[in-house]
């Protein structure tokens, strides 16, 4: 599902578990290194899911920040992406910010294309997923999984 409205992610934090914020800047402006972005934003999640113990989001939530990643780095002139992961009792949300002044565009497929899947991947996997215009004028593109099951869950 895609929103614009953000008013109501992460609002509810209970006391029983503190918010918690990793967060970092990738650098799609060194041609490079851009390869290795999407890794970088892969591993980011891996020790902090893990630390934050939410293992059995783990697979899920690495498709998804290297879909947004992706994205970011296909379709916006960026010079920098900033990455992050946020959680507070009942939602982890994912956010990938960058400069592009285009709108996130669900495209339709008919299973031949080789791109444009992303966004259908983000939405199957995760409780909802939307954007939203900052005042800098950045877009950030964000989603939300559902973590109310997978506290102290096994990553097998």
């Amino acid at each position: 599902m895609i929103s614009t409205d953000t008013s109501s992610a992460l609002s509810a934090e209970s006391p029983s578990v503190a918010p918690r914020h990793a967060a970092c800047i990738l650098n799609p402006a060194d041609r490079r290194q851009i390869e290795t972005l999407p890794k970088a934003a892969r591993n980011l999640v891996d020790e902090h899911l893990t630390r934050w113990n939410l293992a059995s989001l783990i697979d899920d939530a690495k498709i998804v920040a290297s879909e947004l990643v992706t994205n970011a780095i296909q379709y916006a002139p960026c010079r920098v992406v900033g990455f992050a992961l946020r959680y507070a009792e009942g939602a982890l949300r994912i956010e990938v910010e960058d400069d592009s002044s285009e709108d996130p565009l669900l495209q339709q497929t008919n299973g031949y294309e080789e791109h444009g899947r992303g966004l259908q991947l983000v939405g199957h996997l995760t409780q909802r997923w939307g954007f939203h215009r900052n005042v800098s004028g950045t877009k950030t593109t964000w989603c939300l999984f559902d973590t109310t099951s997978a506290v102290g869950s096994n990553h097998d």
